[in-house]
């Protein structure tokens, strides 16, 4: 265990409600935290100095490239590794993967001593996966553009003449949400291996919501998951799933 001064990264991937983005870099404020903020590119023209001032105690940093990122695409892949690649360039404790729209629970004492303490990787892994969910990254998932109808016919072709893309790295399948709080030496995992994940990831779908448990799971990272009192992993998220509205979860009001 490292001492209790040691900094943890907070890699924020927004796309709007800039107003609630702000309350969030409040209360990450902290000499102890630095804030990476990756902007969707479709987001309205912003300056940085006016995410820069909301911080006082946190560095503020801006990804160099904004990126148009489209939900369930490689693009999402890509905004990730984009956030992970430039933060571990210094070193971390903790690398916490956000949206723009979360906000934290706990005070920033409890998040660093808790996380401190730990030295696990949070990332959910579900329990089972259905032949769906593997094919998001065993078959190829065509651009939007191309008409539905087809699309469904190239993906039952593909079912029907087994095309497996995943198949010849004889690893475990796994899958969960994208969301983490990753250790430097797993985050440097990943980067070291960004070549092999962007080909992964080409033409799939939600591959962000299992390249990482894909990767991590097939290595000694998983023996350091975090489990929970029940013995479940857990990525340390309150996501209210039971009162979802269609493929989003519950929105938390006052």
């Amino acid at each position: 265990m490292r001492e209790s001064g040691s900094k943890h990264a907070y890699l924020i991937m927004a796309h709007g409600n800039f107003n609630i983005l702000k309350v969030l870099m409040k209360l990450l404020d902290d000499p102890r935290n630095d804030i990476y903020l990756s902007i969707d590119r479709k987001a309205e023209v912003i300056s940085k100095d006016e995410f820069r001032i909301v911080c006082q105690y946190s560095q503020v940093y801006f990804v160099p490239k904004r990126l148009n990122v489209k939900w369930g695409k490689s693009s999402q892949v890509h905004n990730e590794m984009q956030l992970l690649e430039m933060a571990s360039q210094q070193y971390y404790e903790y690398y916490h993967l956000l949206s723009g729209v979360d906000l934290p629970l706990k005070m920033q004492d409890e998040i660093h001593n808790f996380f401190n303490s730990q030295n696990k990787e949070f990332l959910f892994f579900e329990d089972q996966h259905s032949l769906w969910d593997y094919q998001h990254l065993s078959i190829f998932r065509w651009p939007k553009w191309l008409d539905i109808r087809i699309q469904a016919k190239l993906n039952i072709l593909q079912t029907k003449l087994k095309v497996d893309r995943i198949r010849k790295y004889k690893m475990q399948f796994y899958k969960g949400y994208n969301w983490c709080s990753l250790t430097h030496e797993a985050v440097r995992y990943l980067v070291e291996r960004k070549k092999w994940i962007h080909k992964l990831c080409w033409a799939t779908s939600c591959a962000d919501e299992c390249y990482k448990q894909f990767l991590l799971g097939n290595s000694k990272f998983m023996e350091r998951m975090y489990r929970n009192g029940g013995g479940k992993t857990d990525d340390m998220r309150e996501i209210d799933w039971v009162r979802r509205v269609g493929d989003s979860p519950h929105i938390y009001t006052m």
